[in-house]
């Protein structure tokens, strides 16, 4: 039971981060709202709990249920502040708030109302801006270089009719080597990238590297050591599908080593974008044989299925993951753009494909407004900063106390208090449930937020 609780409180954490899909179809306006609902499937609901629980177990179910489905969340952000607030029956349980200036983040939160969270900006990990014309400029030679390597691997294009997620191709290139030919050329690839100076200074400007001569070292024993059994009978084979009429391209790689299998499919067929990864061990005679068996379940062979349909580069229409690696877990999307913002479904699969566990209807638009920090100024600030921290242990550990202290003091009545506004017959009954004692009788009087 707790496993399942974990997983949808985590799930409804998460689902936080899909306002930021709003954040680049946006001009830029003073503030955005995202709001979304949650509902859950009852009847798989209860088929998974029952499996490790008893009656006692369903009739929480029961109770748990109508609450569960009265769920949502509300994330009103602009480009520098954001406010999250978990909601039931459409009213806040708690609210949490980030906002960053030149120096720091500051998060302040109703489940915390004392004390403040800072976290200076030199601490937190940024995403290095990227230049991808330097970038691509430095590795245009070490691109032709592995591209030259490959000319003895490379089959004769064969012409023929093709056919893949419903298109056609006419032509097909093969690159076959074994294990240890594609290990010395994978080796020979990088020693020629790290041993660019001018390539490594640019990385290292976009990320701290460290242990390139260990690595350097690593790849020249790579490129001079003796086939290792099986390496020779192991083998990668890529094959790369076109077509003469229009830009879709589909792309199978295959890598058979001594014990396992590993196979990639990818295509990009007008707006739609497919990837499947399959991995299995060497019992299976075919990727078509190992492929069906992660289908049905089994242990000995996973698959991963993603499909996106793509709006344009950045904006994602639909999209798609199977996930089948001995129990099925799947999850999809569909994102609609409406006159002032745009709406989605997202639902999540587990167990059963076709019949979601969970899912989550919203929509986001331009407007809102973040009150949380003119109302809220706690009377204390706690820096989370973790050089300091490490300098300090003991005071580190006496700010998480008081921490907790805060949390345990006003965090849960905040929440207990509000569930009952929202929903005062059903959190009442199930707080009954959970104070009573053993037997059922004499449960404690419960106001939500004095007890």
């Amino acid at each position: 039971m707790k496993k399942y609780i974990a997983m949808l409180l985590a799930l409804l954490m998460a689902c936080s981060c899909l306002g930021v899909m709003a954040e680049e179809e946006q001009a830029a306006p003073a503030a955005t709202t995202a709001v979304f609902d949650f509902s859950f499937n009852e009847n798989l609901l209860s088929a998974m709990l029952q499996m490790e629980g008893d009656e006692e177990t369903a009739a929480m179910l029961s109770m748990v249920m109508p609450v569960l489905n009265k769920l949502g969340m509300q994330v009103i952000y602009t480009e520098t502040e954001e406010e999250l607030s978990l909601t039931l029956n459409g009213m806040p349980l708690f609210t949490m708030g980030a906002y960053t200036d030149e120096d720091s983040v500051t998060m302040l939160s109703d489940l915390f109302p004392n004390y403040s969270l800072v976290m200076p900006l030199s601490t937190q990990q940024t995403i290095p801006e990227i230049d991808v014309t330097a970038l691509t400029a430095l590795m245009a030679p070490h691109v032709l270089s592995a591209q030259e390597n490959l000319l003895p691997y490379i089959a004769p294009a064969e012409a023929g009719a093709y056919e893949f997620d419903g298109a056609a191709f006419d032509a097909k290139t093969v690159i076959k080597m074994n294990m240890y030919e594609f290990r010395v050329w994978t080796a020979q690839v990088l020693s020629s990238v790290i041993a660019d100076e001018a390539l490594m200074n640019l990385v290292r400007s976009m990320a701290e590297i460290t242990g390139l001569d260990n690595a350097a070292s690593a790849l020249e024993e790579m490129k001079t050591a003796a086939p290792e059994e099986g390496e020779t009978e192991g083998s990668v084979t890529l094959c790369v599908y076109t077509s003469a009429q229009n830009a879709n391209a589909y792309y199978t790689l295959d890598l058979l080593a001594e014990e396992s299998i590993l196979s990639l499919q990818f295509s990009k067929i007008g707006n739609q974008l497919h990837m499947a990864l399959l991995a299995g061990e060497d019992v299976f005679l075919s990727v078509e044989q190992m492929r069906s068996a992660a289908m049905l379940g089994s242990d000995e062979a996973v698959l991963l299925d993603i499909t996106l349909k793509m709006e344009d580069e950045k904006t994602i229409n639909e999209g798609k993951i199977d996930i089948y690696a001995g129990m099925y877990m799947g999850l999809s999307m569909v994102n609609t753009k409406l006159a002032d913002g745009a709406s989605f479904t997202l639902q999540l699969f587990l167990g059963l494909p076709g019949l979601p566990l969970m899912t989550v209807n919203g929509q986001y638009a331009p407007g809102g407004a973040l009150t949380l920090r003119d109302t809220l100024v706690p009377a204390a600030s706690i820096t989370l900063d973790p050089a300091a921290m490490e300098e300090n242990p003991d005071q580190a550990q006496l700010m998480l106390y008081q921490l907790m202290a805060d949390l345990e003091q006003y965090g849960l009545p905040t929440v207990l208090s509000n569930a009952i506004m929202a929903m005062p017959n059903e959190i009442s009954a199930l707080l009954m449930m959970a104070y009573a004692p053993q037997g059922g009788i004499g449960a404690p009087a419960f106001d939500g937020v004095n007890n």
